[in-house]
């Protein structure tokens, strides 16, 4: 036995640790989690320290992702004044207490709540910047649910074929009266039957 003992309720290999999401939510997440970034009060109340930077969203040239040295991202987040977030979240970082430090999380980083209240989110709803952006509310939300066997304009606006099935359901009995029945072969003559067994 390992220093400490084991864990408690060991997760099981059968659990649903991770939920899978379309890609439609992942694109929508990422270009909203984009907008957001380009308010900045919303960037704040996130409690991100971005007073000294000049624009925001921040945006910087594809050649940074070619830095190997950690100081080398130091240094062009220094030049962009940039550097009181990473400075921030470093000060946080404090060694954990108890056991914890033998079960591989020795340290911990207190991560600041989001300075948000429902006030706040009813005035940045109701901001002009989100909308202009949003669209407008529909006016008649309430749709009627038809059941096409019964009605027919929802059928053929499902089904434009079923007009022309149900024409040829309701003609055909009348085509089948009007319809000329055929003729019954009438019976052999006696001139045709007395040479048909002459010997």
């Amino acid at each position: 036995m390992c220093r400490g003992g084991r864990m408690f309720a060991p997760t099981e290999t059968w659990h649903k640790w991770h939920v899978k999401v379309s890609q439609n939510q992942c694109r929508f997440a990422v270009v909203s989690a984009l907008a957001a970034s380009a308010l900045p009060s919303l960037v704040l109340m996130r409690s991100h320290r971005i007073e000294q930077i000049e624009v925001v969203p921040l945006v910087i040239a594809n050649a940074a992702e070619s830095f190997i040295k950690t100081k080398e991202a130091a240094a062009l987040l220094k030049s962009l004044n940039a550097n009181a977030d990473v400075v921030k979240v470093s000060n946080s970082r404090k060694l954990h207490a108890g056991k914890g430090k033998m079960r591989n999380h020795r340290h911990r980083q207190r991560l600041l709540r989001s300075k948000i209240s429902k006030l706040d989110v009813t005035y940045l709803s109701n901001s002009d910047e989100i909308q202009s952006v949003v669209c407008p509310a529909a006016r008649n939300s309430r749709r009627q649910n038809k059941n096409p066997l019964i009605n027919k304009v929802v059928l053929f606006r499902l089904n434009p074929h079923a007009k022309t099935i149900r024409r040829h359901g309701i003609c055909k009995p009348e085509r089948l009266k009007n319809a000329k029945k055929p003729k019954q072969p009438s019976a052999a003559g006696e001139a045709f039957t007395a040479n048909l067994f002459t010997p």
